[in-house]
């Protein structure tokens, strides 16, 4: 950056004088010392040169000052990492919490419309089963029945469990199994009684929400009717095993969602998105 010093100007012509009527002065011819001129030019380069060194270093410290002050903000942005494969999808419903585990969790406006999700507790032979679902619709001609004879009925979208120590002589579905466990890198349902059953890796995804929940995410998938009857998930749904830590009566639960009512995907990763333990 180059300094530049106005030394005057050619225009400016004095002030208050008058050039015709000031008396002229005479002077004597001072005598010339060469020594003492060399000395003063030599005192004079001295103080010019530092002071326009100095001057110069100072315009530089204050330019690459103001330049830092430019790019500061823009070399290091605010780049947080999302830990999870789900979509950072806020729902626009308040957090929701299930009492028995202390899990919060929202829901997405479009479930709305089916009221509020009650939370049950369902007896069984042994122990309980836990069912949080939508009111079923009824008629004076069908009554809704929660019994220990059938697995947790999900209605369009709900929470199921059962209890570390549930027996119950039927048939065992989705909503019973009790989180999962990992085998020699392969993923099981904990079924009641601790019995462990294999994971397909084709309906499986293992993924990790903003709140470092691990989650187990299953596809429902059509299978052959030969094959014999499934505790996973059929064609039309999808569903989650989370564990639950530090419960004397619950280690898991499972999340179903009923994409024949014309939900998809997207709207349950944004619930599995919002699962948060609060105690």
């Amino acid at each position: 950056m180059e300094n530049q010093v106005n030394v005057g100007d050619q225009n400016t012509q004095p002030v208050g004088q008058n050039l015709t009527s000031q008396p002229v002065l005479v002077l004597d011819k001072p005598k010339t010392n060469p020594t003492a001129i060399i000395a003063v030019a030599i005192v004079c380069s001295l103080v010019f040169g530092f002071g326009g060194y100095f001057l110069g270093k100072q315009s530089s410290i204050q330019t690459i000052d103001q330049y830092q002050a430019q790019v500061t903000p823009t070399e290091n942005p605010d780049s947080t990492v999302n830990p999870s494969s789900l979509p950072m999808v806020s729902p626009s419903t308040t957090g929701l919490l299930i009492k028995q585990i202390g899990l919060q969790y929202t829901l997405p406006s479009s479930l709305n419309k089916f009221g509020v999700m009650t939370e049950q507790i369902i007896t069984g032979e042994k122990g309980n089963q836990l069912c949080l679902t939508f009111p079923q619709k009824t008629s004076w001609l069908v009554k809704t029945v929660y019994a220990g004879g059938a697995h947790c009925p999900i209605v369009h979208f709900g929470f199921g469990t059962t209890s570390i120590n549930f027996e119950a002589g039927r048939s065992g579905g989705f909503t019973d199994f009790q989180g999962f466990e990992v085998v020699d890198g392969k993923y099981f349902g904990v079924f009641p009684l601790g019995k462990l059953i294999e994971i397909p890796t084709d309906i499986m995804e293992v993924i990790k929400n903003p709140n470092g929940i691990t989650i187990v995410k299953i596809i429902g998938k059509k299978y052959d009717v030969g094959g014999g009857m499934t505790p996973f998930l059929y064609e039309g749904s999808v569903g989650a095993l989370v564990n639950i830590n530090n419960n004397s009566n619950y280690r898991g639960i499972t999340l179903q969602l009923e994409l024949t009512d014309g939900f998809t995907e997207q709207e349950f990763d944004q619930i599995l998105a919002s699962l948060k333990f609060v105690n």
